[in-house]
């Protein structure tokens, strides 16, 4: 989990550092003078590696849950305002680039409302400033729920309050729902081709009991079909409504094949660049790995962003499983399988050796083998068919 945690996070930032630079260039200029690669200054006259509020904020929200191992919406909205009025969780400890409605909810934190209610509620206040933000929300709702985990109403609720925090409208609500669904679909070792038709039927089920998150709910409609992967481009925005952002986001990676191209292809669709390739870059983060070094390593204040990690990172596997259950909840997907319960492969993957077989099971980062033997710390579908190349036995 630790090496998924570090792609999600890094992916995000380095996104955001490599969109920093053109925020607000549109798509036509960004077609004569395409990103390539990481550089500085432009937009906001940074230096290279800079990166912004999407990744200040996510930060805060991950040290909180890594420093008081779990959720504290009143100590989450203190280190907001510590971003904004002391410039704490920035690459050069200087804030810059807050939203309207993320600088109106802190401001209302400050002012003395409770951390729960000081979230903007207008139609209007449906900016991409909570969605851009949470992703180690989904790494702490799996620990805590597991696989079933968007079947239960207490992580609505939690990702809810969460994003509510600056941003309390339905729609910003949903679309953070759809992201956790899709983190967590990938973190059970669901195919890209099977993440969303996975994860849309959770958000379904959860409107089916709450109707009045419906019509919010609508304003995703395009994600729910086929053929979304198949939009051209000059049908998908990138602007800084919470709904372009994220259609933006799972585009760009449905139609990548690495890491590199997604952040890239989300770049250069221009506009709100940084928040766009944060949230795409989290996304394939997690899914293909591999983001370049050179980009990890030009990122500004590396310190900062390891600590945190290393903190939140502890939390999320201080509760590792022993080899017995997980050999019980592997076995239990197999069942399931074989049953016709469950869909596709159950998140299981079968990998062959010269002298044995195994199932690896990116869920849990292992592969089991000889229906009782438990092999950890395993962090992709090559990395296991290589140990079981040269497994021996015992």
């Amino acid at each position: 989990m630790k090496q998924k945690i570090y792609n999600t996070l890094y992916g995000a930032i380095v996104g955001d550092a490599l969109g920093v630079p053109v925020e607000f260039k549109d798509r036509d200029y960004l077609k004569h003078k395409p990103v390539k690669d990481m550089f500085g200054y432009g937009t906001y006259g940074l230096p290279k590696g800079s990166w912004s509020d999407d990744s200040s904020m996510m930060l805060c929200l991950a040290d909180s849950i890594g420093t008081l191992k779990g959720v504290d919406y009143d100590d989450i909205m203190k280190r907001f305002a510590s971003w904004l009025f002391y410039h704490k969780y920035t690459p050069d400890h200087k804030t810059f680039d807050c939203g309207r409605t993320c600088s109106r909810a802190i401001c209302n934190f400050k002012d003395g409302i409770p951390a729960i209610d000081c979230g903007c509620r207008g139609e209007k206040d449906n900016g991409n400033g909570s969605l851009m933000r949470i992703a180690p929300l989904p790494f702490y709702i799996f620990q805590l729920y597991g696989d079933y985990a968007m079947a239960n109403e207490e992580a609505f609720e939690l990702i809810h309050n969460i994003s509510g925090l600056t941003h309390a409208h339905k729609i910003s609500l949903i679309g953070c729902d759809i992201y956790c669904s899709v983190m967590i679909e990938i973190l059970k070792g669901r195919d890209k081709e099977h993440i969303l038709r996975c994860a849309l039927p959770n958000i379904g089920s959860y409107t089916g009991h709450h109707p009045d998150f419906n019509k919010a709910l609508s304003a995703y409609d395009r994600i729910t079909h086929q053929s979304f992967k198949n939009l051209p481009e000059n049908e998908i925005k990138s602007s800084g409504y919470v709904v372009d952002t994220l259609e933006a986001a799972l585009w760009c990676f449905l139609n990548s094949k690495n890491y590199a191209d997604c952040v890239l292809k989300a770049v250069n669709l221009g506009y709100d660049t940084d928040a766009v390739a944060c949230v795409a870059g989290s996304i394939a983060g997690l899914y293909y790995g591999n983001i370049p070094d050179k980009w990890i390593s030009a990122l500004r204040n590396k310190k900062l962003i390891n600590k945190v990690m290393g903190k939140f990172t502890q939390h999320i596997e201080y509760d590792l499983k022993p080899d017995s259950v997980l050999v019980d909840e592997i076995t239990e997907r197999l069942h399931e399988t074989d049953l016709g319960v469950s869909d596709l492969n159950n998140g299981l993957y079968p990998v062959m050796g010269n002298n044995t077989s195994g199932l690896y099971f990116p869920r849990q980062s292992c592969i089991l083998i000889d229906k009782n033997k438990i092999i950890r710390d395993v962090n992709s579908q090559k990395e296991a068919e290589k140990i079981i190349r040269n497994y021996k036995g015992e």
